[in-house]
């Protein structure tokens, strides 16, 4: 059988903090510069909206050295610098996607970020034209502030999976 239906085209970009060299900034304010010529050969997909979801995992450790508690709230804003298809009261740090807080029931118990796309709903991006970086931004929901844990960046490290499917 043959279909005239055409083909949704769907990548990924992987922004992974434990290499420090890709990116700028402090960890949990990291902007990351994107090449998607790399991986995108058709010049009319950037023109195409997509649809983005989020994974977002980080290392697990005890609260006492990664500051990650489940009291808290948090937020991953995923910025574009293209401004963002979310409203809030207070514009200044408009998030993207509600991260949850998983915890472990080892013997000594550990907190993680662990945000999977079948979690969240999707971001709608117009188009992807000139999209050259990415800032990924953590908050702290309830101080409204770029969470900073313990501070220990190896307690800390993330991955965030991007994934844009053709709308």
């Amino acid at each position: 059988m043959i279909s005239n239906k055409e083909v949704k085209r769907t990548f990924k970009v992987f922004l992974n903090s434990g290499n420090t060299n890709s990116y700028s900034g402090v960890q949990y304010n990291a902007n990351y510069i994107l090449d998607l010529k790399k991986i995108i050969f058709d010049d009319q997909a950037f023109d195409k909206s997509y649809y983005m979801y989020c994974t977002f995992r980080s290392v697990g450790d005890t609260v006492a050295n990664n500051g990650i508690t489940a009291y808290n709230i948090y937020a991953l804003r995923i910025d574009f610098g293209r401004g963002q298809n979310t409203y809030q009261y207070n514009q200044a740090k408009t998030p993207s996607f509600i991260v949850p807080v998983q915890i472990s029931l080892e013997t000594t118990p550990y907190t993680y970020f662990n945000l999977t796309d079948n979690l969240s709903q999707p971001v709608f991006i117009q188009n992807i034209r000139n999209l050259s970086s990415v800032t990924v931004n953590l908050i702290d929901g309830l101080l409204n502030t770029t969470f900073v844990g313990s501070g220990i960046d190896n307690n800390l490290r993330y991955v965030c999976v991007l994934t844009f499917v053709e709308v």
